[in-house]
Parts: C-alpha cells; sequence; structure tokens
C-alpha cells in the first residue's frame, strides 16, 4: 500500500533527526532525480522523487527540511506539478536555471549558519558535489554524504527490482577487437600517468566491449562500471543481461565480470591493495561516492583518456 506524502515525510524527518546515519541533526536532505551513472530519465528502481513527493516528471529535485518541503522543476513541469503535488505539505518552486546550483544557492540564503545539508553521494557527480560545498560553505553550512540513502529506508520492499528492465546485449562484430582498444587506451593512461581508469558511462562501456543493446522499449539504459589498470580489465554488469555467447566472448577477451551492485565492495579493495603512489583516474561526472574511496594524492579526473580513443575511428567504423 502506497503511503501518503505526509507520512513520508514525517517519517524521513525522524531519520534526519535520529543521528543514526550522521552524528548531528540534519537540517535539509536534497532527493535529486537521478541515479549514479547521472543518467537523465531513470528507470523505476531509481525513481526515488516520485516515491517521496508523487511527482512522476523526469525533472525535478526534492528539499526536505525540518518543517517544509520543496519541489523544484522547470518550466516544462510547473504545471503538471501544480497539479499532481499534495500542496498540504509540499511547496512548489520553478527553477529557472534547470540546474542544481540555483537551488544550493537558495538553501544558502535560507537556512541558518552551521546547519548540515545532506545528499547521497551516488546520486550527485564529482562536479556538481565541489561545487555544492564551495557555495554552501560560503554560508557557513556543511555539507555531509551519507552511506545510506534516507528514502530507500522508507521505500523497502515496494521498490522494483533493477533487473527488472527487459534489455538484452549482443556484440557488434564489426568492431575491432577490445584488445586493440584497450592497447589504445593504456598508451593513452600511461601519458596521462594514471594507472587505473573508472569508466561509468553506458556508451563508452558500449563502445569499448563491441556490444550493443537489443529489445529496449523506451531509453536505452543499461547500468554497468568498468575497472581498467594495465593488466586487468573488471566489468560490473547484471549478470542476468548477459548470454553465455556474450560472457564467453569478453571471458575470451580476458575481461573479468561481476555482478553489478558488487561495485563498490571491490573497487574499495583494489584502492586498499595497490601502491599508494597508483593514480585512479575518473570522469568529473563520475558519482561522488567513487571519489570518497580514493584518497586525494591518488585521485585525477580526466576527461579526454577515453575520448581520445573513440574519437580516432577504425577502418570498419569509417565504412
Amino acid at each position: 500500500m502506497s503511503l501518503s506524502s505526509s507520512i513520508l515525510l514525517n517519517r524521513l524527518r525522524d531519520l534526519m533527526r535520529s543521528k543514526i546515519y550522521f552524528k548531528d541533526i540534519i537540517d535539509a536532505y536534497i532527493v535529486p532525480a537521478s541515479d549514479p551513472h547521472q543518467n537523465k530519465y531513470v528507470v523505476d528502481h531509481y525513481k526515488r522523487l516520485r516515491f517521496t513527493s508523487k511527482f512522476p516528471g523526469s525533472n525535478g529535485t526534492a528539499v526536505i527540511a525540518d518543517k517544509k518541503a520543496f519541489l523544484f522543476t522547470d518550466d516544462d513541469y510547473f504545471l503538471q506539478a501544480e497539479h499532481e503535488l499534495d500542496q498540504t505539505c509540499w511547496k512548489l518552486k520553478c527553477d529557472q536555471m534547470n540546474d542544481n546550483f540555483s537551488i544550493i544557492n537558495w538553501l544558502a540564503r535560507e537556512l541558518e549558519k552551521n546547519s548540515i545539508v545532506a545528499c547521497h553521494p551516488q546520486l550527485v557527480s564529482i562536479f556538481e558535489r565541489k561545487e555544492w560545498e564551495k557555495i554552501l560553505l560560503q554560508s557557513n553550512i556543511d555539507l555531509v554524504s551519507l552511506e545510506v540513502n534516507l528514502i530507500d529506508l522508507l521505500w523497502n520492499d515496494q521498490r522494483s527490482s533493477l533487473s527488472d528492465t527487459s534489455i538484452s546485449i549482443s556484440s557488434n562484430e564489426l568492431e575491432n577487437s577490445v584488445n586493440e582498444k584497450l592497447h589504445q587506451i593504456r598508451l593513452n593512461m600511461d601519458k596521462s600517468q594514471v594507472h587505473h581508469l573508472i569508466i561509468h558511462q553506458m556508451d563508452v562501456f558500449l563502445w569499448l566491449f563491441n556490444l550493443c543493446l537489443v529489445n529496449i522499449q523506451f531509453n536505452s539504459v543499461l547500468f554497468s562500471f568498468a575497472i581498467i589498470g594495465y593488466n586487468y580489465v573488471k566489468l560490473f554488469i547484471d549478470l542476468n543481461k548477459l548470454s553465455k555467447s556474450i560472457h564467453d566472448y569478453l571471458q575470451y577477451e580476458d575481461v573479468f565480470v561481476y555482478p553489478y551492485d558488487s561495485f563498490y565492495n571491490e573497487f574499495k579493495k583494489i584502492v586498499e591493495s595497490v601502491d599508494y603512489n597508483e593514480k585512479f583516474c575518473v570522469s568529473s561526472t563520475c558519482n561522488y561516492a567513487i571519489q570518497i574511496l580514493i584518497s586525494e594524492k591518488q585521485f585525477v579526473i580526466k576527461d579526454d583518456i577515453i575520448c581520445r580513443s573513440i574519437a580516432i575511428k577504425y577502418p570498419c567504423e569509417i565504412e
């Protein structure tokens, strides 16, 4: 049975005040309409904003404070939200700039000094998180990352499974081999003096492993992470999406395949096992939870290592 917005908000505020998930009371909790890969359109499993506010639009951000709850959305969804939000417990605001920076600026003006703002680190990019923190610190407001997503604690068994998404994967035999592409990527890594590269973008993953999506009903959303080192490649993906032939093909290309949900634990093990001087490279659009696992000395943001490789077209691609 679906809970009303007022009940959900009261339960969320209880968690914010509980000091179980952070040492102090959380004054404002941000719920973006995003997923760990910063996709614009998210599958049901990640529709936390809709679960919390009952607003089904694809563009919006919720901010829940102690006494009030706000939904920010752009002009395209504003009229729709006016009709669908429970006006007794939600206040609607128009985000004319259509970015979260204007929302963070609003928070910096509205909250008292020494307030604490929280957001789950998987739902904000490294670039966004850095800018948010800079804006809030100017008003003496702390931005904290919680290990647990508070919305998920309320969602429980009502939440749809991630593997419900009906997508299959097939190989693209026209492409060059994975090892050829990896060789070029590793040359770029060596030039940039990085030892490990993290990939989170779906289009890059499909290009690198010569795969394509089939049975797509709407948006081609596939969740995966990959970690490339000089002597290994690890792919994290929903294993139910891989046929035996695709799995065998990846093994033939020396790609180690792991369940998608094991990415953060496996990545943490890699970080802890390597020499402290080795560098980990991520894109600025990677989610902030990845940066948390890497020391500042080992952390490098660079967007062009993969881009340079993709930009070079092989003869079969030109054809």
